[in-house]
């Protein structure tokens, strides 16, 4: 992942989605945690975090959210598991699952999730950028 100050590389203020999708990031690295939150709120939407899958949970129950942004590996709840019970809980929820560990086996795990989206960490701001946007379509197209 890249930080840098100033806009994001793709943005502009006429880039920002009106209403903006509640999305919940879940990483158990705060540095993380805060980048994509960042880049998340620049396009437009509304970030939220969990720094476990459990707290994620308990933020979904309590919380409607758009889409779950979450990281593999993490103490406790990984995201696999997170993953499996946000298809099971929350199946109109969209799910990104992120890792800096990426590997045939892993990707082929999140795909038998019917995870909507995987990003291999780093990832520039742009990729997850182009993610966001798709699910946005997406989301319209449903609606």
């Amino acid at each position: 992942m890249e930080e840098k100050e100033g806009p994001l590389p793709g943005t502009s203020p006429s880039d920002t989605h009106k209403s903006g999708l509640d999305i919940l990031v879940v990483d158990d690295d705060r540095l993380v945690l805060n980048v994509v939150s960042e880049i998340v709120s620049a396009v437009g939407h509304h970030p939220h975090t969990a720094t476990d899958g459990d707290a994620a949970l308990e933020a979904m129950s309590a919380h409607h959210f758009d889409l779950v942004i979450s990281d593999i590996r993490m103490p406790g709840m990984d995201g696999f598991q997170l993953a499996a019970r946000v298809r099971v809980e929350y199946p109109d929820t969209y799910l990104v699952l992120m890792t800096g560990f990426s590997s045939d086996s892993t990707f082929r795990e999140a795909m038998k999730l019917d995870v909507d989206a995987y990003l291999s960490k780093p990832f520039k701001s742009v990729e997850l950028i182009r993610v966001l946007d798709k699910i946005v379509e997406e989301n319209s197209l449903a609606e």
